[in-house]
C-alpha cells in the first residue's frame, strides 16, 4: 500500500465502511463472503468452481492504491489537502475495480486452447459486467462498424485496470484459493459440459441452443450479482442479516396450509366478496384438472364491473 493508505488504515484493504458505526469490511472478508455465496448458488447449476472463482475475483481491482485512495477520501479517512495525497482519478464509479478480476481469468485460461477461451470469456464477462449489467461483446451503431468491445476490455491498460498491482497485493488466502481454482480440472470442464449438454438436448436448431446457452451465462452472472448484493447488505445491516433465512425456508406443504388457512378466514359478507370467493373457488377446482394452459379473465380493479355483469 502507499504511504497514505498505510497511515490511515494500517494497511487494511477496505471493501466497505458502515456509515452507522464506521466499522470496516476488509476486501478479503468481502471477496471470501461473495465467493462462498456465489458457489452455493452456482452449485445448483453444477458450476461450483466457476461460481466461487468469479465471486473471489469480482472486486480484485479494489486492491489498487487508486481505489483505496478514493474510498478513504470518500469516507473522510484521509485529508485530501495533505501534501502527500494523490487524488484518485474521477469520482464514484470512475475507479475501475471490475476489469482486473476479469483479466486475471482471461489471461490464463484463454491461452490454454479454444474451448478454454470460451470458459474464460464467460467467467470474465460476468466479472467485468457486475456493476453495469452484462456488456455487449460486440458493439456497433449507425456511425461506426462493429468492434470487439470484450477484447478491448481485456486489453485495458495497467494504469486503468490495475491487474498487476492487484495481484501483487492480494491477501495470501485469496491468492492461494485463486490458484487452486484456476488449477481445478472441473473449472473448465463443468462449463463446457453444461454448454454441450444444452446443445445436445436442443432439437429446435442452433439459434435456440445459443439462446439457452446465453441464459446459462445469465444464470451464472445472477449468482455473482446476488452474492455480491447479499454480502454487502449483510455487512451494512447485521440485524437484518440475522433474520435472513439463507435457504432455511418452510416446506411447500406448510406454506400451502398457511395460504389456505388465510383464505378460509375471509368472509363472503358483501356482494363483491362473494364474487371474489367464487373466483377463488373456481381456481381451486381447476387445480385438480390435468396439467395444461388455462385462462382466467378477471380485470384488475374491476370488481364493481364484475358485480354488474354477474349479479342479477
Amino acid at each position: 500500500m502507499g504511504d497514505v493508505c498505510s497511515r490511515v488504515s494500517d494497511a487494511v484493504i477496505i471493501a466497505h465502511q458502515r456509515e452507522k458505526d464506521g466499522a470496516k469490511q476488509t476486501l478479503q472478508q468481502h471477496l471470501q463472503g461473495v465467493a462462498n455465496l456465489s458457489k452455493i448458488a452456482a452449485a445448483k447449476l453444477g458450476l461450483d468452481d466457476a461460481g466461487e472463482l468469479i465471486g473471489l475475483l469480482h472486486d480484485l481491482g479494489k486492491y489498487s492504491k487508486e481505489f483505496q485512495d478514493y474510498i478513504n477520501s470518500a469516507l473522510g479517512n484521509i485529508d485530501s489537502d495533505a501534501d502527500d495525497y494523490v487524488d484518485a482519478k474521477g469520482k464514484k464509479g470512475k475507479v475501475d475495480h471490475s476489469t482486473a478480476g476479469a483479466q486475471a481469468i482471461w489471461d490464463v485460461l484463454s491461452q490454454q486452447g479454444q474451448l478454454q477461451s470460451i470458459t474464460a470469456q464467460i467467467l470474465a464477462l460476468c466479472i467485468a459486467s457486475h456493476h453495469s449489467g452484462l456488456i455487449d461483446c460486440l458493439e456497433s451503431n449507425s456511425h461506426t462498424p462493429a468492434w470487439d468491445k470484450f477484447s478491448n476490455r481485456m486489453r485495458k491498460s495497467e494504469d486503468r485496470a490495475h491487474l498487476e498491482e492487484a495481484l501483487s497485493k492480494m491477501d495470501e488466502a485469496i491468492q492461494q484459493r485463486f490458484q487452486q481454482l484456476m488449477a481445478s480440472p472441473t473449472l473448465h470442464t463443468s462449463v463446457i459440459n453444461k454448454l454441450t449438454d444444452i446443445g445436445k438436448q436442443n432439437k429446435s436448431g442452433a439459434l435456440t441452443a445459443s439462446f439457452k446457452q446465453g441464459l446459462l451465462v445469465r444464470l451464472l452472472f445472477s449468482c455473482l450479482i446476488d452474492a455480491d448484493r447479499v454480502d454487502t447488505a449483510d455487512f451494512e445491516s447485521p440485524v437484518a442479516a440475522q433474520k435472513r433465512l439463507k435457504g432455511r425456508y418452510a416446506s411447500f406443504d406448510k406454506l400451502i396450509t398457511r395460504l389456505e388457512t388465510k383464505l378460509a378466514s375471509f368472509k363472503a359478507d358483501t356482494d363483491v366478496n362473494k364474487i371474489r370467493k367464487q373466483i377463488s373457488d373456481h381456481c381451486l377446482q381447476r387445480a385438480n384438472s390435468k396439467p395444461g394452459i388455462f385462462t382466467l379473465s378477471v380485470p384488475t380493479g374491476a370488481a364493481r364491473r364484475w358485480q354488474a355483469c354477474v349479479l342479477p
